[in-house]
């Protein structure tokens, strides 16, 4: 079995994604060598080879959609369940649900993900997100609307 490694351009460069070409399920995303990426898959993974190649039709016709404007192209992109905890997984929904151009303070999004108060665990879901671009943790801002812990 392998690992499909392909670059999708976005406004802001190249973007990696690390696909499991059998469902077309998104593993990772970065910006940079797919190296890193790669070495920090689940183990249920590791074993699979990583392979170089376009990616699916539909994840780039929704990356070109996202840069000629279509703000909502990116939410068809099926992203795998990397989280650790089933609140980090609804940390990254919520942040998927952000329409462009607003922000959500890291105390809703711990609401939002069913977790009123856990705000420093909303702030490290963020931080621990391996989805750049499809999981948008730059519309995430601490109370006072400042960037926060990025």
């Amino acid at each position: 079995m392998s690992i499909l490694v392909t670059g999708v351009p976005t406004p802001a460069g190249t973007l990696a994604v690390l696909i499991t070409p059998e469902d077309g399920v998104v593993w990772a995303t970065g910006y940079g060598p797919a190296r890193p990426l790669l070495a920090a898959l689940p183990t249920a993974l590791a074993d699979r080879k990583p392979r170089p190649g376009p990616g699916p039709q539909a994840l780039r016709d929704a990356f070109h959609l996202f840069a000629e404007g279509e703000l909502k192209a990116l939410d068809a992109v099926i992203l795998a369940d990397r989280a650790a905890e089933p609140f980090t997984q609804a940390v990254w929904n919520a942040l998927r649900a952000v329409p462009a151009g607003s922000v959500r303070t890291f105390a809703e999004l711990a609401t939002d993900a069913g977790r009123p108060g856990a705000v420093q665990e909303a702030v490290a879901a963020c931080l621990s997100n391996p989805f750049p671009v499809l999981v948008p943790t730059h519309r995430a801002v601490a109370d006072d609307g400042t960037v926060g812990a990025y």
